[in-house]
């Protein structure tokens, strides 16, 4: 399976290709890049304490060593140094469906079908995920004509085909063609295959729900209304979920069916309508205050609110939608907060503390496991064979792993910690003005007595 993208570079041309051919996503160590002179500005991105992984780095039409020169000569040679300086390319497969040789072939040979007549491209194949995935950095100009790289529909079309062919050939599965304008990420699409909510899937099933519960058109804007949902109508329906910034149009994400036509059709093939969208029921007790700088206060109150709903079973409150959204991260938020508790973590401080202890002894396990290579490559040479296998390697690579994978999940804390304030303070404000407007509805109906 192969999912692909592109998208335009503005700004600085060595940013792209120091992320592109980052060795802490590729391969080897930062003195071999030293030798090859890629230059500081590219060098700038490589993370000395990330070597483990291996590296496939080509150049069509041009040296990786020497691209960010190449490609600036073709600019300055034809005047056209400023605007969109590169564009930037992604091909990703599916986990354990690839290895990295086949993976870096494929992306080689689509540069060169697509844009080796022209331009000069940069293939690195990154290896820091479970799913393999290339990156192509394509210069914004022509070396051949002088003309710029020009992306539209059809550029996506050949890039999505040829790739598609490319994998069949070799055995690879590829993802069925989306319709037009609904193209999904990969990690999207992955989640949906395996049976994890998206967003857009929390959003889909709830208008779902909306017209289910629906007699009029009237009635499926108040059920989406009081699942939270902030509701514009035009051409097409658009809906902004409960905590989000942006608005989804329904009949664009999800088809015809969801148009206003589709909904009107679907509210009226309803035989005999469910009760209305009732918001979720809130608590009454006074929140428990969070506090401001504890991070696993803040993890153990989130996890708490996640698993409410499972504790409450069916006739439980309706769970609020960025918490639906966030089930399925559950997993990692539960290593997180693993990961903070077996390490008294309580601050960022402290997390920084942790990190750069962990960073320390990666380094000290690295500089070891060095000098083990190159005792077993003295002895190799003395004896005129392999030496036998030092169990001491095998042993440092094994606590890399675990180190990596902490290091890992203390990159998840930084991305996710600031956040999780907001979205607790979020899920009870939406019960407080819950509890506010059945107490007023209350009141109303008591005064009319």
């Amino acid at each position: 399976m192969a999912v692909t993208s592109i998208w335009k570079v503005e700004g600085r041309l060595a940013r792209v290709l120091g992320y592109a051919e980052n060795p802490a996503k590729t391969e080897g160590a930062p003195d071999e890049w030293e030798r090859q002179g890629v230059g500081a500005a590219i060098l700038y991105a490589a993370d000395p304490g990330k070597t483990e992984e291996q590296r496939y780095v080509s150049g069509v039409n041009c040296l990786p060593e020497t691209a960010l020169a190449e490609m600036s000569a073709t600019k300055r040679q034809y005047g056209k140094e400023g605007g969109i300086v590169a564009f930037h390319g992604y091909q990703a497969f599916a986990p354990g469906e690839a290895d990295p040789e086949t993976a870096h072939e494929i992306g080689v040979a689509l540069a060169r079908e697509l844009w080796g007549a022209r331009f000069e491209v940069v293939v690195a194949t990154h290896l820091d995920k479970a799913h393999l995935h290339n990156h192509f950095v394509i210069n914004s100009v022509s070396f051949a004509d002088g003309r710029r790289f020009h992306r539209d529909t059809a550029c996506y079309r050949a890039m999505r085909g040829a790739s598609d062919r490319l994998c069949r050939e070799r055995g690879l599965s590829v993802v069925d063609r989306p319709e037009p304008g609904r193209s999904r990420h990969y990690a999207e699409w992955r989640a949906e295959r395996d049976g994890r909510p998206t967003w857009r899937s929390l959003v889909k099933a709830d208008a779902d729900e909306a017209v289910a519960r629906a007699s009029t058109m009237r009635q499926f804007y108040a059920n989406l209304r009081a699942m939270g949902y902030e509701v514009k109508t035009g051409k097409d329906i658009s809906v902004r979920p409960p905590g989000k910034e942006r608005f989804v149009r329904l009949r664009r994400n999800f088809g015809d069916g969801y148009s206003y036509e589709g909904i009107s059709a679907r509210i009226l093939s309803n035989a005999r309508p469910r009760l209305p969208v009732g918001r979720p029921r809130p608590t009454r007790a006074k929140p428990t205050p969070v506090p401001a700088r504890s991070l696993v206060s803040l993890y153990r109150r989130y996890m708490a609110m996640l698993n409410a709903p499972r504790r409450q079973g069916a006739g439980g409150p309706r769970m609020h939608f960025l918490l639906r959204e966030d089930l399925r991260n559950l997993d990692a938020i539960s290593r997180e907060l693993a990961l903070l508790t077996q390490n008294g973590i309580e601050t960022e401080g402290q997390l920084l503390a942790h990190e750069e202890a962990l960073k320390e002894r990666m380094a000290a396990l690295d500089g070891e496991r060095r000098a083990l290579r190159n005792e077993a490559r003295r002895l190799r040479r003395a004896q005129g064979g392999p030496a036998a296998p030092n169990p001491r390697i095998a042993e440092i690579a094994a606590e890399l792993k675990g180190i990596r994978r902490d290091l890992g999940l203390c990159d998840g804390i930084h991305e996710r910690g600031p956040g999780l304030a907001r979205r607790i303070a979020e899920v009870e404000r939406g019960g407080r003005d819950e509890t506010e407007r059945k107490e007023t509805e209350h009141g109303r109906i008591e005064r009319s007595r």
